[in-house]
């Protein structure tokens, strides 16, 4: 049992953690179309507040729960690396691309 509890753990640590990532991903997406230097921090500080309290809400719960905190923090933080980069990966393709279209729009 306990080790199915630990899988169970992980897996939706890695959820809880990708839903962190697609937020910070969301934010991006709208903080890019302003390009000022206060936009940008506010940016990057709103997604390190996300980032902080996605973590916290885990360790919350394993602390509330009972549950293995190595177990749970890990998955989540791998969560928010991996979907974050792969977010991140999608967003910026999709910048490429509009700015392409806008290169052979406006020739």
């Amino acid at each position: 049992m306990d080790k199915l509890l630990n899988i169970l753990c992980a897996v939706g640590g890695f959820a809880f953690g990708t839903l962190g990532a697609y937020a910070n991903a969301r934010i991006s997406s709208r903080g890019i179309k302003d390009s000022t230097v206060m936009a940008v921090m506010g940016t990057n500080f709103t997604r390190m507040g996300i980032d902080i309290l996605v973590l916290l809400i885990a360790f919350f719960a394993c602390k509330f729960l009972e549950l293995d905190l190595t177990v749970v923090l890990i998955s989540v933080a791998s969560g928010l690396a991996i979907f974050g980069m792969i977010f991140l990966r999608r967003l910026t393709k999709r910048l490429l691309q509009e700015e392409e279209r806008s290169k052979d729009g406006g020739e």
